[in-house]
């Protein structure tokens, strides 16, 4: 069965692949690499710039049956100079267990990105040791200017429970290396990081008590800074309500709190919170005169609804800012600052579908909101709209399942005239405004997979109208392209 499964399906569906791949693909978009080009405020590492997806490997989930060998590879093919492979291996262990994955990514284009990344798990009964690498070279070209990123981090974390969960104690070392260069010379240079922290938590009945210590490093050049802070707290958990209250004392002798309570039941959570933030250490580099900080009072809730016939997600955040903050603006080619007042910012997704037997119909929309722009929230994007179909199938007495998915996206945005993408501060930023202000856009995707036992291949064809894509305007080149990927897990 499975060669007649491999001769009538596969086979042809690679070759298919292979034609179109050839006739079509001309650059990645920025669907492929926005998963590593993430300039989300909420996404970065502190006190620093960088996406925490430049410096970070990511989770690396393994199936909880550790009793078994696992073997699992990923394998991308998008162009032919564009490819990326993930790799994870679990061997047969007695009394500890040894993760093992490695991943690669190589995409040539307007805006190449190299990567390669490690990461090692070993667990044992009361600890988890983890240790990855990564090297990462990143070129992002502008009609104005370009920046080239090549970074190299270690990442070192430790976790050990001394029994019945009461007491735990944590740590980690974060090295990052970077090396940074600009036409316009913002930013660049080398600049090295050493990010230390070690704590522990105390558990007793539904208090938590928390203390972790936290140390900076940051060398530019020829020149030094360093930054330690204390931050302690206490957690109380009443089942369905959750309160959180932090304070962080820094080097600086400043005191940075932060506050949160949480309200779950199902289907409904609710986090309302105050909090303040610090600037990341490169730009008191480039604006050495001035102190970021952010305050902001606001609150998250999410919903879920799910039953056999429909499916209805929200997930949202609304936050205020309290006080003047401190803004980069775009203007003739160059930075200036500029004070705004308080503003407000919300963003939120919103998920609908209802099932059939065999597919659902779906439409998700996602917003952002900003009454004044800050530099930490601002971003073009103002509605993405997704709607269409997605079907399930299972063929040859259930040994073939097929999946589809057709989806399109609408983007209502800034005009192109009204914003800017900056590559060395990693951000959105507005310019000169004209009298027209919005526009949108649709784009159209579509993909097919099938998934014999534990091996699956999938053909994605993305942007199928050659359509102008917004996110990429000033960044990356976005036409049709299609892109195969293959699957293949096991486990013995």
């Amino acid at each position: 069965m499975f060669k007649i499964i491999l001769k009538k399906i596969f086979i042809p569906l690679f070759a298919y692949v292979l034609f179109f791949n050839t006739l079509f693909s001309q650059e990645l978009g920025i669907d492929t690499y926005s998963k590593y080009l993430t300039f989300s405020p909420y996404e970065k590492e502190m006190n620093t710039i960088y996406p925490m997806n430049w410096i970070s490997f990511g989770k690396c989930e393994f199936p909880k049956d550790f009793d078994s060998t696992y073997t699992f590879l990923k394998w991308t093919q998008a162009d032919y100079a564009s490819s990326e492979v993930l790799v994870k291996y679990r061997p047969v262990t007695k009394n500890k267990k040894l993760m093992i994955a490695s991943e690669w990514i190589n995409y040539e284009g307007a805006s190449p990105t190299d990567r390669f990344g490690f990461v090692g798990k070993l667990v044992t009964e009361k600890s988890v040791l983890n240790y990855s690498r990564i090297n990462f070279k990143q070129e992002i070209q502008l009609s104005t200017n370009r920046a080239k990123y090549d970074l190299i981090t270690h990442d070192l974390v430790f976790n050990h429970n001394y029994g019945n969960n009461h007491l735990n104690l944590f740590g980690s070392l974060k090295i990052i290396d970077a090396n940074k260069k600009n036409i316009d010379s913002t930013l660049l240079g080398h600049h090295f990081y050493s990010i230390s922290k070690l704590g522990n938590s105390f558990l007793f009945g539904n208090l938590k008590f928390n203390i972790l210590g936290k140390n900076i490093d940051y060398w530019y050049d020829d020149n030094y800074e360093h930054l330690w802070n204390i931050k302690s707290g206490i957690t109380i958990d009443l089942g369905r309500i959750t309160a959180n209250a932090f304070a962080k004392y820094y080097s600086n002798d400043k005191i940075y709190p932060q506050m949160n309570i949480i309200f779950e039941t199902r289907p409904l959570k609710i986090n309302l919170f105050y909090q303040t933030k610090k600037t990341p250490f490169e730009l008191n580099r480039y604006f050495s005169n001035i102190n970021f900080m952010d305050k902001m009072i606001g609150g998250k809730i999410k919903l879920n609804i799910s039953n056999r016939i429909f499916d209805i997600k929200y997930s949202g955040s609304i936050y205020s800012q309290l006080n003047n903050s401190n803004s980069i603006f775009y203007q003739s080619d160059s930075l200036i600052l500029i004070e705004e007042n308080g503003g407000l910012f919300s963003n939120g997704e919103l998920f609908a579908g209802i099932n059939f037997n065999y597919f659902k119909i779906f439409s998700q929309l996602n917003y952002n909101f900003a009454s004044d722009f800050n530099y930490n929230f601002y971003h073009p994007d103002i509605l993405d709209f997704h709607t269409g179909i997605k079907s399930k199938f299972k063929l040859f007495d259930n040994n073939l399942l097929l999946d589809t998915k057709v989806e399109g996206i609408y983007q209502y945005h800034k005009n192109s005239n009204e914003v800017k993408f900056n590559s060395a501060l990693l951000r959105y930023i507005p310019i000169y405004q004209s009298g027209d202000f919005y526009t949108g856009n649709w784009t159209m995707n579509a993909s097919i997979s099938g998934t014999v036992q534990t091996f699956t291949i999938e053909l994605q064809m993305i942007n199928i109208l050659d359509s102008y894509v917004y996110s990429a305007q000033n960044v990356f080149p976005n036409q049709r392209f299609t892109k195969v990927t293959v699957y293949w897990s096991w486990m013995k």
